[in-house]
């Protein structure tokens, strides 16, 4: 499916524009390879406009970056550059671009892969396994707030001056960010501050601790001084998840991150900005059609609209999942959804029988177990498209001692529901048998539904039910 998406490339200067060149390679072998293209458009930024333009940043080289879909940028600066004014010199290049594109979350993962462990200076039992995300707000701060100068108070005495400052929004922002972060991740978020001696670091933590109150369901969080934090990331690095902070401090830690990695070349960076208030789309692409299941989105800053909208596009959930305070609603297949839905059909056949496959198996390793588990059951002549491998668990397991051990292994695992519809506040009036839901309550209580794609392979089945068989024994 091809794209006329706009990608703009700036390479910069120093190590920037031999990154770049590669880079178009995997854009190129994307063309190519997987009908996946871009229109693109390069520009000159940092130290190579300003040997060109006397600017590190052009009005013209800016104005085609704001009409783009995205940038690929390179690096600014280097020695040469040193003795130029500082209004001139390439960061600045960079620092405008942030602020006129409204880049205010910048993610920076740092991952140790196994064959890069000795490339740390770091020991690999210290390293080993390492990744987290540090998340740098980007526009605010100490490199853009006013008053910044160097006045003379005298003809042998100067003083420079800047000023860390931050609003209540633009720390709930890169919050929220932080959270949404870390429910992808492991759930847990350090915020990272200097509370105990700056007044900026008092109002962010303040923010965050009132954030989570509010929006951070199911996220652990902690704070954390950013001195200490440094200290931490050379200690045990892998006690982190998601690291939240500001610009200052951000920008420090960051690098500090990559040279657990072995270099500051082996960490990536996106620095992204908020979707435009008006931005919807919905597809769950879990399902075998992808596209075509439950769910939606709508992107907004307005907190009351997110709160409505994200409540109504689920069901109508309330604070808690699968317990609803509204009778919901779901979007269904838009425009982008018909796109993917195109593309999925295509391979909807063999991706039924890949599935299949994978319900064969877990009937086969489970049902070997012998641990009195009801597996699901398909009649003659149905086929099911197995977006879910549901079993039935005997009452005498504890489901959530079950979940949590296989949690531990990285086995993810769900339920629908755990409270029956009929019990949620919308639907307390709705008409039910007289005999009452016994069916319902029993499967509420004991359904656990285990992880389900086309492409788990049989040793993976195996492992899982291995797992399954030791969390039997230790319930």
């Amino acid at each position: 499916m091809s794209s006329n998406r706009t990608l703009m490339v700036l390479p910069g200067d120093g190590v920037g524009p031999e990154v770049v060149n590669e880079t178009l390679r995997v854009v190129d072998w994307l063309a190519k390879n997987k009908n996946i293209s871009f229109n693109i458009r390069e520009g000159l930024v940092g130290g190579a406009s300003f040997d060109k333009f006397g600017t590190p940043l052009s009005d013209e080289t800016l104005a085609d970056t704001m009409d783009a879909d995205a940038v690929l940028f390179g690096a600014v600066g280097g020695p040469k550059y040193d003795s130029v004014e500082f209004e001139k010199r390439p960061e600045n290049g960079l620092l405008r671009l942030r602020k006129e594109m409204d880049l205010f979350a910048n993610l920076r993962p740092a991952m140790v892969f196994p064959a890069l462990v000795d490339a740390s200076s770091l020991k690999p039992e210290i390293i080993s396994g390492l990744d987290i995300l540090i998340l740098r707000e980007l526009t605010g701060g100490i490199y853009f707030a006013e008053p910044r100068g160097i006045d003379e108070i005298n003809a042998e005495l100067k003083k420079g001056y800047d000023t860390n400052l931050y609003t209540t929004p633009e720390i709930e922002r890169i919050g929220r960010v932080a959270f949404d972060m870390a429910r992808a991740r492991n759930g847990k978020v350090t915020s990272v501050e200097k509370a105990n001696v700056m007044m900026s670091g008092v109002l962010w933590r303040e923010v965050m601790i009132n954030l989570h109150k509010k929006e951070g369901a199911g996220i652990d969080i902690n704070h954390m001084y950013a001195d200490n934090c440094a200290m931490q990331l050379v200690r045990d690095p892998n006690q982190f998840d998601v690291i939240v902070t500001d610009n200052l401090f951000g920008d420090i830690l960051s690098d500090c991150a990559a040279m657990l990695t072995g270099s500051l070349g082996m960490l990536p960076s996106a620095s992204l900005g908020s979707v435009d208030k008006n931005t919807g789309t919905s597809f769950f692409p879990a399902k075998p059609l992808g596209c075509y299941g439950d769910g939606g989105a709508i992107f907004t800053n307005d907190p009351e609209i997110y709160q409505i909208a994200n409540s109504s596009h689920v069901h109508g959930m309330g604070k808690n999942r699968y317990e609803y305070d509204r009778i919901g609603m779901n979007a269904r297949i838009s425009t982008i959804q018909a796109a993917i839905l195109l593309e999925k059909l295509e391979i909807f056949p063999s991706e039924l029988r890949k599935r299949q496959d994978v319900a064969n198996n877990y009937n086969k390793h489970l049902n070997d177990l012998k641990l009195n588990i009801k597996l699901p059951l398909i009649k003659n002549k149905c086929v099911s498209s197995w977006a879910q491998y549901t079993i039935i668990l005997p009452e005498n397991i504890d489901r959530s001692k079950l979940q949590e051990e296989l949690k531990s292994k990285d086995i993810p695992t769900a339920i629908y529901y755990p409270i029956p519809l009929n019990e949620h506040e919308p639907y307390k009036n709705f008409p039910i048998s007289k005999s009452g839901l016994a069916n319902t309550n029993y499967l509420a209580r004991n359904v656990l539904s285990l992880p389900m794609h086309p492409y788990l392979t049989e040793d993976d089945i195996i492992s899982i039910s291995k797992n399954i068989h030791e969390a039997f024994k230790n319930n």
